[in-house]
């Protein structure tokens, strides 16, 4: 019988992923997707190179709401995938089993490990929004979801050389996902829509 990755296990180092706003309230959106991908069965293992894949799932969740908030609110970070890694105590030696085992894999290809870790994870990307669409229900529902994933931010800056009609005042673009029709709002949803591709580190 597979064993599987419960979000106690994992909570800890989920907190470094899930660390774009104040308080931290994502981190409700990221429990909920993890609850999704052990409904669809991403969160079993068999041997440690399964557990690996399964912990690179939850690398790619991480990297799919930080770049959300990229598009959505352009709160743009860094994705820290070895630096998560290391939260997450992977082995080193077993990532690279992982790498190895990609078909086409060339040894002659030049990747350091931090290079073969993006790799791993981003190849798990569209497995991961997969299910989350299938568990939030559809692109609408997924993208509300990561819509609402965060608190009001209170913001006190000038907009004065900014388009009204892109400006709700006292909040950052609002806590609803469809209204007002702005440009972040059709940015988000188009980026959800299309299968939320990665967005290269600024």
């Amino acid at each position: 019988m597979k064993q599987r990755v419960s979000w106690h296990e994992i909570e800890e180092a989920a907190k470094t992923m899930f660390s774009v706003w104040v308080e931290q309230p994502e981190l409700q959106w990221g429990k909920k997707a993890w609850e999704i991908l052990e409904e669809a069965g991403s969160s079993g293992y068999a041997d440690e190179l399964e557990r690996h894949s399964v912990l690179f799932r939850l690398m790619a969740l991480g990297g799919i709401y930080r770049d959300f908030c990229c598009m959505a609110w352009e709160e743009c970070t860094e994705k820290e995938y070895y630096e998560w890694a290391e939260y997450l105590d992977l082995d080193s030696f077993i990532t690279c089993q992982a790498y190895v085992k990609i078909p086409g894999w060339d040894p002659d290809d030049d990747l350091d490990q931090n290079d073969a870790l993006h790799y791993l994870v981003e190849d798990r990307r569209s497995e991961v929004v997969s299910a989350l669409l299938n568990g939030f229900g559809g692109v609408s529902e997924l993208y509300a979801s990561l819509w609402k994933s965060r608190q009001f931010i209170d913001c006190s800056e000038d907009f004065d050389r900014q388009e009204p009609e892109l400006i709700i005042p006292g909040i950052m673009e609002g806590s609803d996902p469809f209204t007002p029709m702005t440009i972040a709002r059709l940015n988000a949803y188009g980026w959800v829509d299309e299968g939320c591709c990665e967005i290269s580190n600024w």
